[in-house]
């Protein structure tokens, strides 16, 4: 209840009014989020996690700022794209801080659903071709953008925070996964991707907007960094293209086909062939992640039911081993 109360402050500090009607939105792991409506107009309002954010809101806004001028720049050539539109407060900051600590931002909703993680072959071919649209923005937004969440993806720094997890907790723990993150880790953690530039860093069907069976818009920015395309479209791949023995390979080659076809970017042959290490890696960096959280009593990632962490993470790792075996083998 006083996140609500809070929200309806935050609103007023960015619109000047009360808010007609406001709700909480379901699903995020991290930031909570709400929907206020006033007349017409519909604001989404964001309580940011300020352990993760607190100190990051210059990095932020810089990146917002960069992307923002470039859709707008490049509206001609990527037609019905859209991005969440940050909102001054009445003393021109995008970001407030209420009387409890929290920080909080606002933008304009998109209209348009979230892409469902089991869509049919035509929403996964435009999954592709807005995921190309959108890497021609970030590429094309200058220099100067910086990794919001730096270690995001820092395979590195996610087994040792693991290593730290084992001796501390009480959880059920799986020798198995251990076995595999024990195994795998070390090579993993060794390859390196070309094609670096500014991606989005958590592109998954949750955080993609689509609308007349177009996707129109990746929301979720607050993970913008300098890094390889070839990860975006691996975390695409996997969330998207799995099915329960791993990799669905005629839908991964679905989306690559829409992505290189789309007109916006193109991949190297070695970005293409690097494509299934990048799956593997992403895997295996979610399915650590997960089994972490697990480890330390499910204090990051939200859970719909006991266990989920646990479930998310055996499988993500065992589908992370199998395909590494693979291209190894080659």
């Amino acid at each position: 209840m006083m996140c609500l109360t809070d929200a309806r402050t935050a609103f007023g500090s960015f619109s000047g009014r009360e808010p007609e009607n406001i709700k909480k939105i379901s699903g995020g792991h991290v930031n909570r989020s709400f929907i206020a409506e006033c007349g017409e107009a519909r604001i989404i309002l964001q309580r940011l996690d300020r352990e993760l954010f607190g100190s990051r809101l210059a990095a932020m806004e810089k990146d917002y700022l960069l992307y923002a001028e470039a859709c707008e720049r490049l509206k001609d050539k990527t037609g019905d794209w859209e991005f969440p539109q940050w909102i001054r407060s009445l003393d021109d900051s995008f970001f407030q801080e209420d009387k409890n600590g929290g920080i909080w931002r606002a933008y304009h909703f998109i209209v348009g659903d979230t892409v469902p993680a089991g869509c049919g072959e035509d929403i996964l071919r435009s999954c592709g071709e807005g995921l190309a649209k959108l890497h021609y923005i970030l590429s094309e937004a200058g220099d100067g953008a910086e990794d919001i969440l730096p270690g995001l993806h820092d395979l590195e720094a996610h087994i040792r925070a693991y290593r730290a997890a084992v001796k501390e907790t009480s959880a059920e723990r799986l020798s198995q996964l251990e076995d595999i993150i024990e195994e795998h880790g070390e090579r993993l953690c060794a390859l390196t991707f070309p094609g670096r530039q500014l991606i989005h860093g958590d592109v998954k069907a949750a955080n993609l907007l689509m609308r007349d069976g177009r996707v129109i818009a990746a929301i979720d920015t607050d993970s913008f960094m300098n890094g390889p395309r070839i990860l975006d479209i691996a975390d695409c791949m996997r969330s998207m293209c799995m099915n329960e023995d791993g990799a669905d390979e005629e839908r991964c080659s679905i989306l690559m086909d829409a992505y290189t076809s789309a007109g916006f970017v193109s991949l190297s042959k070695e970005e293409r062939d690097a494509v299934p290490q990048a799956l593997s890696r992403i895997c295996f960096e979610l399915g650590l992640r997960y089994y972490t959280d697990h480890l330390r009593g499910n204090i990051y990632f939200s859970q719909d039911h006991p266990g989920q962490n646990l479930r998310k993470a055996e499988r993500l790792l065992r589908f992370s081993a199998r395909s590494e075996d693979r291209w190894i083998k080659r």
